[in-house]
């Protein structure tokens, strides 16, 4: 491990990947979601609004807030491991439910959510002075709920709340950094 990397510059991509990343996995959720009869992801919201995906992950909190502004962030190196761990679920259990998938969904839709989460961990580990961040899947698939009646949507879906939540630490670690040096 090398010293944590928390400047300007890296908050600054980081901002623009999460937002991204966000962005992009929304709109071929959305694409899939039409394959599924859905006219939009906000009908699928409400047809499943009684259902949740019950995974654990550290910022589950804040990722179910919808008024969630990150002010509440702490440390870098502590909001950074949160993020970290948290996307680290999200992808082993993209991981173990991509097993299952017909392959047309897998590699249209789902292989592209794995990389987007790949793509996360990786600004959050080089941001944490890991290096060499391996993206190896591993048998140990976080605890969740497994009858929800549509899950790989369940799963999308909250992980496009994660990477909102992402985006404002973000904005507010690059904010700190930024009056950090200007002070």
């Amino acid at each position: 491990m090398v010293a944590m990397n928390v400047t300007e510059a890296s908050t600054a991509h980081a901002i623009i990947v999460s937002e991204g990343t966000r962005n992009a996995t929304i709109g071929l959720l959305e694409i899939w979601l039409e394959l599924k009869g859905f006219s939009s992801m906000e009908e699928a919201k409400r047809q499943y609004r009684l259902h949740s995906l019950d995974l654990e992950y550290p910022l589950k909190e804040a990722a179910n807030n919808s008024d969630y502004d990150g002010e509440d962030s702490e440390s870098p190196e502590v909001e950074l491991d949160k993020i970290f761990e948290s996307l680290s679920k999200f992808r082993q259990l993209m991981s173990h439910i991509n097993k299952f998938l017909p392959n047309d969904w897998y590699n249209d839709y789902f292989s592209n959510f794995e990389v987007k989460l790949e793509h996360n961990m990786s600004v959050a580990a080089h941001m944490l002075g890991i290096q060499n961040c391996t993206m190896d899947t591993t048998n140990e698939v976080p605890a969740h709920r497994h009858n929800h009646p549509l899950l790989e949507f369940a799963i999308v879906e909250e992980m496009t709340r994660l990477l909102k939540v992402l985006e404002k630490k973000y904005r507010v670690m690059h904010r700190r950094v930024t009056e950090a040096a200007n002070a």
